[in-house]
């Protein structure tokens, strides 16, 4: 496989939509009329949906990236410089606002680290980097034990109230369980990175093959356990949840791959879907300020909102809205390179040789 892979950036545009979609939905929640159960479920599992996939995605670009350094021949330390830099950013700033947040509305501080999404992947760059360089037979072999390591953590963190791992499971994405996905990733570009053209067809129609196997064992699971349906950050839930996020990731991922890598079909709104997926790191700081802004200005717009509540079709109305102006944003940025945008920061700060100083004097 060669050249940039155009799927990972759709499917982490889809899952900046679909956290945007949720993130909006739960705030109109609070002004809707009624429950609206159906709809509700609908607009949770696609929240659901968000979190596994913007993990295995990064852990999918995390390989592909190391592996395009490796084969330009960049130092194993160059390329850990690049890596240490970019982790830190992207492990430090959410940390901050973290905390930022929670001085600014009065909130008890009980944990500097409250992982989020961002914070998993930051810490999973450098827990795995060496993973990039163990001989491929072991590669697959170190994942998957990984993968049953956490699982068994999580477990012991469950039921057994283990206080030494707590530093692990804080947050509303702790590490342990969350981290799997990303491992996941890892293991999933592993494989993909040896897919042969010639081979495409098949390995397309088993990775489909596959990820049906995975639904089907969540399936399975919620018969025998019919109370492991919904997901909650524990021990007995996540299984069945992780099997039915990977399932559905590999099946629209591969038919992603196939059609538009493979083929080379571009939809309308492709170009779109990438910017999003180029910066979804500010985009995920941004949306909130254009839902504050929503939450202000929206019930001005249809003043019967404030006495009958949000409708479906006004929350229809308030999703088109909200996605037209972070586009015309997005596309307003872009003429100023994405200037002061995290994105725009971490390129910045990872260009810069200060990790490798000592080691080039004279």
């Amino acid at each position: 496989m060669k050249g940039n892979v155009v799927s990972l950036d759709i499917l982490r545009g889809l899952a900046v939509f679909l956290m945007i979609l949720f993130h909006v939905f739960m705030e109109w929640m609070n002004w809707a009329p009624r429950d609206y159960g159906f709809f509700r479920d609908i607009m949770v599992f696609f929240g659901f949906l968000a979190p596994p996939f913007f993990l295995i995605i990064s852990g999918m670009a995390y390989y592909f990236f190391i592996k395009r350094k490796i084969n330009e021949s960049v130092s194993k330390l160059n390329i850990f410089s690049k890596v240490i830099k970019r982790s830190l950013f992207i492990f430090v700033v959410p940390t901050v606002l973290q905390i930022g947040m929670e001085i600014i509305f009065n909130i008890e501080l009980t944990n500097v680290i409250y992982w989020s999404i961002f914070q998993v992947i930051a810490f999973s760059m450098i827990l795995f980097f060496s993973f990039l360089f163990i001989k491929p037979n072991l590669k697959r072999i170190f994942c998957f034990s990984l993968i049953i390591l956490i699982f068994f953590l999580d477990f012991i963190i469950s039921y057994h109230n283990y206080n030494d791992l707590s530093i692990l499971d804080e947050g509303v994405f702790a590490f342990i369980p969350w981290a799997s996905f990303y491992i996941l990733g890892l293991l999933f570009g592993d494989l993909i990175s040896g897919w042969r053209q010639e081979h495409i067809n098949k390995k397309v129609i088993i990775s489909i093959i596959a990820g049906l196997g995975g639904i089907i064992i969540f399936f399975i699971w919620v018969i025998i356990y019919p109370h492991s349906y919904y997901f909650t950050p524990s021990f007995t839930h996540f299984p069945p949840y992780f099997m039915l996020m990977i399932g559905i990731f590999i099946i629209l991922f591969s038919v992603c791959y196939y059609w538009i890598d493979i083929k080379g079909k571009v939809f309308y709104l492709q170009n779109s879907v990438i910017h999003w997926s180029k910066l979804s790191f500010s985009i995920f700081y941004i949306h909130f300020g254009f839902i504050a802004l929503g939450i202000l200005v929206f019930p001005l717009i249809i003043s019967e909102s404030y006495f009958y509540g949000f409708s479906i079709y006004q929350f229809i109305i308030l999703i088109i809205l909200f996605f037209l102006s972070n586009e015309i944003f997005i596309r307003i940025w872009k003429r100023y390179n994405y200037f002061l945008g995290l994105e725009w920061s971490m390129n910045k700060i990872s260009k810069k040789n200060l990790f490798l100083k000592k080691f080039h004097k004279g």
